[in-house]
C-alpha cells in the first residue's frame, strides 16, 4: 500500500504541472494571424481545462491526507478556481477563512485570504458582500504586498459596482473610490515598471481620456509575454477602448482576439472574450468561426459548473447558434426554391411542346395556344423573379432584424421571433401563392379537369378562387411529371407519409383508379 508520504509527493507532483506551455512567443501581425492563433489556441483549450482540474482534484485529496495545511490547501483550491468557477472559488476561501476560528494548525495569514475572498465575491457579483469584507481590513496593519493586492481588488469592484448602480450619486461615489485606489497602487508599483502601465491605462479609462491609456496598453502589451493572463488583460482592456469606434473595428477585433487567445491557453471558465468574439464573428459573415467560438464558449461554461455565468449566456448563445443555423437553412431554401421553380419551368415548357406536337392540324388553335402559352411563360418568369426577389428582401430583413436585435441585447424577442418561425411561414404561403397561379394560367381548367376525373360525389373544393388545396398540389405535380412521393414531399414541406394519404385518397375517389395518374398526365393535351 502506498505510504501517506508517498501520497502526499505524488498528489504534489500533479498540483506542479503547469496549466499551458507558456506564451506564443510574438504576438500575431495581424487580425488574421491573431485568429489562426486563436483557432489553434482553441484546439488546445480542453487539455488546459484538464490540467487545471487534474491540480483541483490533487489540491482535494491533499485537503483529506494533510489536514495541518488545510487553511493553506483551501487557499490554493479557491485560487485554482478563481478562473474557473467563481461559487467553487468563494466556497473555498469562506472554508478557509471559518477556520481561523478553530485549532488546526497552519501558519497562512488571514489578511490575504480575506482579500481573495473579496476578489471573488466581487467576479462572482456579491458587491455588497465584498466591499464588507475589504471595509473591515485595516491597511496600516498590512505588508505592503497585501496593501497593493487589496488596492487592486478594491479599484476593481469599484468599477464594477459603478457600471451597475442605478443611482447617479452612487456611481460617482464609486468612481472617487476606485481613482482612489488606482492612485494608491500606482504608487505602491513606482518599482514595477509594466504593472504601472496597467493602473495608470485604467486610470486615463475612468478620466475618459482613452487616446492616452490606449497609448499606455501599447507599450505594456509590447513588454508582456503574449498568451499570459496579464498580455490577456492588457488586450482585452484595448478591445474594450476600440468597441465603440466604427472606423477602429479591425484593431477590436484583433485585441479581442488575443485576449480570447489567453483565455483560451490558460483554460478560463468564463469565456467571455471569446463569447464577444464569436459574436463579431457573425456579424463580419465568418459563421464558421463564429460557430466553432460560440460552441467553445458554451462547452466552457458549461462545464466550468459556474451556473449563474453559464445562465446568463445560455440564453444569447442559444439564439445565436440557432439564428446561424436558420440563415443557412434559409439559404438553402431559397437554392432549393430556385430549383423547384426551374423544374416547373422546364417541366412546362415540356408540356407546350409535348401539346404543340398534338396539335398541328388546326393552324388557328395551334396559333392561339401558342399565344396563351407564351403570356403564361412570361407570366411564370416574372413570377419567379419576384419570388426570388421577395426571398431576398424577406432574408435581408430579417437579418438587419437579427443585428439590431442582438446589438440591442434583445435576444429573447429574437428567440420569440426564431421560435415562432413566422417567416418561413410566410416564405412557404408565397411560394404555394406562386405555384398555384402558374400551375392555373397554364392549365386554365386544371381544377375542371381533376374532377371529371373523379366520381360525382367525391369532388374537390378549392378553399379560395385561383388557389389550389393540398390535393390538387400533388396532383398538379404529377401532372408536370414529378410523381415520385419523397420529391412532391420536399417540396410542399409536407411528411411522406401525408402526401402517401393525399394520394391514396385521390385514387379511392377516381372513377378509374388503376388509370387514373395516366389521366392527370393527359389533362390539357387537347385544349
Amino acid at each position: 500500500m502506498i505510504s501517506r508520504r508517498l501520497l502526499q509527493l505524488l498528489i504534489a507532483l500533479a498540483i506542479a504541472l503547469p496549466l499551458k506551455a507558456g506564451g506564443t512567443g510574438q504576438p500575431p501581425r495581424s487580425l488574421d494571424d491573431a485568429l489562426d492563433a486563436l483557432d489553434k489556441a482553441i484546439d488546445r483549450m480542453p487539455a488546459a481545462i484538464e490540467a487545471r482540474q487534474m491540480r483541483i482534484d490533487s489540491l482535494r485529496l491533499l485537503l483529506a491526507a494533510d489536514p495541518d495545511r488545510r487553511r493553506h490547501l483551501l487557499c490554493e483550491l479557491g485560487a485554482e478556481y478563481g478562473p474557473v468557477n467563481a461559487d467553487s472559488a468563494i466556497s473555498a476561501y469562506r472554508s478557509a477563512i471559518y477556520d481561523y476560528s478553530s485549532n488546526i494548525y497552519d501558519t497562512i495569514p488571514l489578511t490575504p485570504a480575506l482579500i481573495e475572498y473579496a476578489r471573488r465575491l466581487s467576479a462572482g457579483g456579491y458587491i455588497a458582500e465584498a466591499f464588507l469584507v475589504l471595509d473591515s481590513l485595516s491597511p496600516s496593519r498590512m505588508s505592503m504586498r497585501e496593501r497593493q493586492t487589496m488596492y487592486d481588488v478594491k479599484s476593481r469592484l469599484c468599477i464594477n459596482a459603478e457600471r451597475v448602480t442605478p443611482v447617479a450619486e452612487r456611481r460617482r461615489q464609486m468612481h472617487r473610490l476606485a481613482r482612489g485606489c488606482l492612485d494608491s497602487l500606482y504608487d505602491y508599483l513606482s518599482d514595477r515598471p509594466v504593472p504601472r502601465k496597467l493602473i495608470k491605462a485604467k486610470r486615463l479609462t475612468l478620466d475618459g481620456d482613452t487616446l492616452s491609456a490606449a497609448g499606455e496598453l501599447l507599450e505594456a502589451l509590447h513588454e508582456l509575454e503574449p498568451g499570459t493572463d496579464v498580455h490577456g488583460l492588457a488586450a482585452a482592456m484595448l478591445a474594450e477602448l476600440y468597441a465603440r469606434r466604427p472606423e477602429r473595428r479591425e484593431e477590436y477585433l484583433y485585441y479581442l482576439a488575443l485576449a480570447a487567445t489567453a483565455e483560451a491557453i490558460n483554460g478560463h471558465g468564463d469565456a467571455f472574450s471569446l463569447q464577444t468574439l464569436g459574436s463579431e464573428m457573425y456579424e463580419e459573415g465568418d459563421f464558421d468561426r463564429a460557430l466553432a467560438y460560440m460552441a467553445q464558449a458554451g462547452e466552457t461554461l458549461e462545464s466550468s459548473g459556474h451556473q449563474p455565468i453559464h445562465r446568463r449566456s445560455r440564453s444569447p448563445l442559444a439564439v445565436m447558434l440557432r439564428t446561424m443555423q436558420l440563415h443557412e437553412m434559409r439559404k438553402d431554401a431559397i437554392t432549393l426554391t430556385a430549383l423547384i421553380l426551374l423544374l416547373l419551368l422546364v417541366a412546362a415548357l415540356g408540356a407546350i411542346l409535348y401539346r404543340r406536337r398534338h396539335d398541328l392540324r388546326d393552324a388557328e388553335l395551334a396559333r392561339t395556344r401558342t399565344e396563351s402559352i407564351c403570356q403564361a411563360k412570361d407570366v411564370y418568369i416574372a413570377q419567379l423573379l419576384g419570388l426570388c426577389s421577395g426571398y431576398i428582401d424577406a432574408m435581408q430583413d430579417f437579418n438587419r432584424l437579427v443585428g439590431r436585435k442582438i446589438k440591442a441585447n434583445q435576444t429573447k424577442d429574437l428567440y420569440a421571433t426564431v421560435e415562432s418561425g413566422k417567416a418561413l411561414r410566410q416564405m412557404n404561403e408565397q411560394f404555394y401563392e406562386t405555384f398555384d397561379k402558374a400551375i392555373l394560367k397554364i392549365y386554365p381548367d386544371f381544377i375542371a379537369a381533376v374532377g371529371r376525373l373523379l366520381r360525382p360525389d367525391q369532388q374537390i373544393e378549392c378553399p379560395a378562387p385561383d388557389r389550389l388545396n393540398p390535393e390538387l398540389r400533388i396532383a398538379a405535380f404529377i401532372r408536370l411529371g414529378v410523381s415520385e412521393s419523397p420529391a412532391i414531399a420536399k417540396f410542399l414541406g409536407l411528411s411522406l407519409n401525408t402526401v402517401y394519404t393525399y394520394r391514396n385518397r385521390l385514387r379511392s375517389r377516381a372513377i378509374e383508379r388503376d388509370s387514373f395518374e395516366r389521366d392527370i398526365l393527359k389533362i390539357g393535351q387537347n385544349s
